[in-house]
């Protein structure tokens, strides 16, 4: 069991930094080809990449389907004696069960958008290249990575994914547009396929590889049940942003499309790197929402004051770093630094609601946050649709702050709620 202890303050400094380090060489190869394509002004292969990559990496979501929280919670039940390596690996395989099923209808939805309804080679050959990579994402060991609190060691893996898309995306431009689907589509495969080899021969170092698969009625069930729910708490906040590429495309042009892709990439960078210290603070957490007194809004960001800190300085250094892109020559970086201006909030907003969702992580309330989630992206669905005539492009910065708003007050409604029924008491004032 030494082997899973893993506490202390050192212990997470090293785990942020390795999910620094991955964040870096993994969004920030693709930032770096994108910088590439923008300062060429390929925009329309830009808007094309960015638009299938993202829809690749919602289909990957799909297919995992929460199991990264899933079994990090497991892993790290089993630390404290909760539960024992027979039931982890048993767990995993139910779990990969669940999620192969959820690969097979990935590549079922997109292979039939891609013959019948675009019938765009590159779409299609994107589609077909990127198949295989959704069924290895249905055996990835990201979850329990995090619960053994090695996730630095799964941020890092997770990189791989974009290294490979952003070295693809170098030779893009010089091949035709059927084969930069297939090359893009290609490197999302290889990218799952180097990801999973990577995990499991850590998780075999560490002792926890899972066994020969096994599997119960009774697990499959539960697999079933937690996956449903996770996946309803978050599908719709990552189609939320889909949607906006989607109303983007649709009625602002390619050229609009590719600078907001951009300047998502940048929110979306900073917002996964605070992401990557909540699941490393997310385990401990868990430990400490197992004694019923902690249960109080003092824990939840007590447990998670590092994501806390940086959100607020993230807001105020994306702020000032749109502010400097707006004195840029080229137009292109200039508009750009204007939509980051304009997100920068989105960032402290976003960061806010998902630090107290972590408490109904903990708490295994899955389905209660899934409903907060489906309201979140549903406000934000139709605030960005009903302004968009009127606003542009900017339509979307309201859309994204009216979304984080309604989830941050039902949060807090729900967690009052609990409060007055005694299952969580909120924090008290001197």
């Amino acid at each position: 069991m030494a082997q899973i202890r893993r506490d202390g303050r050192w212990a997470r400094i090293l785990n942020i930094g390795l999910l620094i380090g991955g964040f870096g060489l993994g969004q920030g190869s693709i930032f770096a080809a994108q910088t590439w394509l923008v300062a060429r002004s390929e925009l329309d292969l830009l808007a094309a990449f960015g638009t299938h990559f993202s829809f690749a990496v919602l289909g990957a979501m799909f297919v995992d389907a929460g199991a990264i929280t899933v079994l990090a919670r497991h892993v790290a039940h089993l630390a404290g004696g909760h539960e024992s390596r027979k039931d982890i690996s048993l767990i995993f395989w139910e779990t990969s069960l669940v999620r192969l099923v959820l690969a097979l209808l990935t590549i079922l939805g997109g292979t039939i958008y891609a013959v019948t309804i675009s019938m765009e080679p590159f779409t299609s050959l994107y589609v077909l290249l990127a198949s295989p990579g959704f069924v290895l994402c249905a055996v990835n060991a990201a979850g329990m990575l995090d619960g053994l609190k090695l996730s630095g060691v799964s941020g890092l893996t997770g990189s791989i994914i974009y290294v490979a898309s952003a070295l693809a995306l170098i030779f893009a431009p010089h091949v035709s547009r059927a084969m930069a689907g297939a090359v893009l589509g290609g490197a999302f495969s290889i990218g799952n396929l180097l990801t999973v080899l990577v995990q499991w021969g850590v998780l075999d170092r560490h002792g926890l590889r899972p066994a020969s698969p096994e599997f119960t009625r009774n697990g499959l069930t539960r697999s079933t049940k937690n996956g449903l729910a996770m996946l309803c708490g978050t599908l719709p906040g990552q189609l939320y942003f889909r949607f906006q590429l989607l109303l983007s495309t649709t009625f602002l042009g390619s050229e609009t499309t590719a600078f907001l892709l951009y300047a998502k990439q940048i929110i979306s960078g900073v917002t996964q790197l605070i992401g990557f210290v909540l699941r490393v603070e997310f385990p401990a957490l868990v430990q400490v929402f197992s004694q019923p007194d902690k249960h109080n809004f003092a824990t939840i960001f007590g447990a998670q004051k590092i994501a806390t800190f940086l959100a607020v300085g993230s807001t105020i250094a994306t702020l000032f770093a749109g502010v400097g892109l707006t004195f840029a020559n080229q137009r292109n970086f200039s508009e750009v630094g204007w939509l980051l201006i304009a997100f920068s909030p989105t960032i402290l907003t976003i960061s806010t609601m998902w630090i107290v969702a972590q408490a109904l992580a903990a708490l295994s309330r899955y389905t209660v946050l899934a409903f907060i989630i489906a309201v979140f992206a549903a406000v934000g669905m139709a605030v960005s649709y009903l302004t968009l005539s009127k606003y542009g492009v900017y339509a979307f910065i309201a859309g994204d702050m009216a979304s984080h708003a309604t989830g941050i007050i039902l949060l807090y409604l729900f967690l009052r709620e609990q409060k007055s029924d005694g299952s969580l008491v909120a924090a008290q004032g001197p």
